[in-house]
């Protein structure tokens, strides 16, 4: 087919774009009043959109299109696919219900001084008939009370629970699907389906519907076992007559660093911190994704005893007049920033960045936001310190905000000096992966044989690399070597030597000393690739161990592997 890729995105863009006009309001005036009787007028903020006119500028260039194609692909041949397609998406966006936002509005008005408090509105409209498109299945449910409040403890940062119809949705798709004038896509649907069940012995269609009901998922600060800062999570999501969870178990048996149990999938390997023990937990009726089991138990004594979060003063107040009942809720502390901040001080390798600024350049920011449907429309309710300006503005410039403060440090050689070491301690490993992969090309895909300064002075031998900078991580006590031989004292990492490329692109070739840096270890892989491990060894051969549980060694390589870091273990305490 000869017709232009640009004239045809055109195409289809003008197509997704339109949407049917609100033809059955006929007074713009009644419609303002109706629409704004639903939010607050005389507040620090108010935004009314009728997408009426918006709709009929849409209809028009919609209507042009054939004539369009007419113009510009003079052949009727070539004009058949780019028909079909304009005479497919009318239905399809219809479909998806766009056509059926017939108007939104905004407000903000401050409801308390001293601290503010403002409460924000946003309704969207779609009028006396009941909307059917596919964005509006996402908010699923009737109003009913929001009982899961009742389990949020008093330290949770974030929580939100909300209703979802997966199976519905689909459904829907199914339609579009058919709707598009290609066989192939046609069918993909029920390919999906057949492949799915081929797979799990599972329609795709049931499980679609066993996780249709409520989400909702909490973040929550907590102290680990050393009374450091902490963070738990919990995920809960459907999971009726538990098949979700047979399938996820059924995955799962084939991963070696996972453990499934009737009701319990977690990983072998233990992860960097030591509250973090994630897990995924089946009760039949719901699936619980944890990062550590504690939070559960949390809950439910937080539901039992009646004494939460929505038993603070804070939550009553920020609270205050929001309806009781709804479809979904959201809640966010602005704490959860300084104890993010507080984790990461906690496990950082240096603590010379003062990270804590960051926390200063974000006013309270607490929020509770509840959605709710109305006969006409989907009303959100929010109180907040700050108004829709001011969240809009915050979120639009906080990531800028991070990068600058990112940045700043770097260029002023201040407080940034551990971040720049770090990151040159990676580019050394980089570096010298790359003359390690040269030396291996030019040597029948062998790297140097000899472990450690032995093995890395073959590289600086035969030139495939000279600076002996590479060799010292700049955030340990390693002082650079002055000539040109490598000595055991003048380098900051391990090397492994006496491997081929045939042995896998998982092989740790170098990694740092274990008494680099604390709390982080950055392993060079036979792939190339840097990966930076959140923690200490004792020894090398605790470092083999820990990376085989997750990485799938040949058996003969991982013998050679162990046998290599003994023999490392003892060569560097002779040295």
């Amino acid at each position: 087919m000869k017709f232009s890729n640009t004239v045809f995105t055109l195409i289809l863009l003008i197509c997704l774009s339109y949407t049917s006009h609100a033809g059955d309001i006929k007074d713009d005036k009644e419609l303002f009043d109706k629409v704004s009787s639903k939010i607050d007028k005389n507040g620090s903020y108010f935004n009314f959109q009728s997408n009426k006119y918006l709709f009929r500028a849409f209809e028009n260039s919609y209507l042009q299109v054939p004539e369009a194609i007419k113009t510009i692909i003079p052949e009727p041949k070539e004009r058949i696919i780019p028909l079909k397609i304009y005479n497919c998406l009318k239905p399809i966006v219809k479909q998806l219900g766009i056509n059926e936002m017939l108007v939104s509005a905004a407000s903000s008005v401050l409801i308390e001084e001293n601290p503010p408090l403002f409460r924000s509105r946003q309704f969207i409209y779609y009028g006396d008939k009941k909307p059917e498109g596919i964005v509006w299945d996402v908010l699923a449910g009737e109003n009913h009370k929001l009982d899961s409040l009742k389990g949020l403890p008093k330290e949770t940062l974030f929580a939100c629970t909300s209703e979802f119809d997966p199976a519905k949705i689909w459904t829907k798709l199914k339609i579009i699907f058919a709707k598009i004038p290609f066989p192939s896509v046609q069918a993909t649907p029920q390919m999906v389906e057949q492949e799915f069940f081929k797979k799990f012995n599972v329609k795709l269609p049931d499980l679609l519907s066993s996780l249709s009901g409520t989400y909702s998922s909490i973040l929550m600060s907590a102290r680990s076992i050393n009374n450091e800062p902490a963070l738990y999570a919990m995920i809960k999501i459907p999971n009726k007559n538990n098949t979700t969870f047979k399938i996820l178990a059924q995955l799962a048996k084939s991963q070696s660093y996972l453990q499934v149990l009737p009701d319990e999938i977690s990983p072998t390997i233990p992860p960097s911190f030591t509250w973090l023990k994630p897990l995924i937990r089946s009760d039949n009726d719901n699936l619980y994704i944890v990062s550590n089991i504690k939070i559960l138990n949390i809950v439910k004594e937080t539901r039992e005893k009646q004494n939460g979060l929505i038993t603070s003063p804070e939550f009553k107040r920020l609270s205050q007049n929001i309806p009781a009942k709804g479809i979904a809720f959201y809640y966010f502390n602005s704490k959860t920033i300084k104890v993010i901040i507080d984790i990461v001080k906690a496990n950082a390798p240096t603590n010379d960045r003062d990270w804590s600024v960051l926390a200063k350049l974000i006013p309270p920011s607490d929020l509770f936001l509840v959605i709710s449907k109305e006969d006409d429309g989907i009303m959100a309710t929010m109180n907040s310190p700050m108004d829709i300006p001011l969240l809009i503005t915050y979120t639009s410039v906080m990531p800028s905000i991070v990068q600058v403060a990112k940045v700043l440090p770097i260029l002023g050689r201040g407080s940034s000096q551990s971040e720049t070491q770090r990151v040159g301690c990676t580019d050394n490993l980089k570096q010298i992966g790359l003359a390690l992969k040269i030396y291996a090309m030019d040597h029948k895909d062998k790297y140097p044989m000899g472990n450690n300064a032995t093995g890395l002075n073959k590289l600086i031998k035969e030139e495939y690399l000279t600076d002996m900078a590479l060799f010292v991580c700049p955030n340990s006590k390693t002082v650079k070597a002055t000539g040109k031989v490598l000595k055991e004292a003048n380098s900051s990492y391990i090397y492994i030597g006496d491997f081929t490329e045939g042995d896998g692109p998982n092989i740790p070739l170098a990694f740092d000393k274990l008494n680099n840096k604390k709390g982080v270890t950055n392993i060079l892989y036979q792939a190339g690739n840097v990966k930076s491990i959140l923690r200490n060894f004792k020894n090398c051969e605790e470092l083999i161990n820990y990376l085989a549980k997750s990485s799938k060694f040949k058996p003969a390589v991982l013998k050679k592997l162990q046998e290599k870091a003994k023999q490392i273990d003892k060569e560097l305490r002779n040295f």
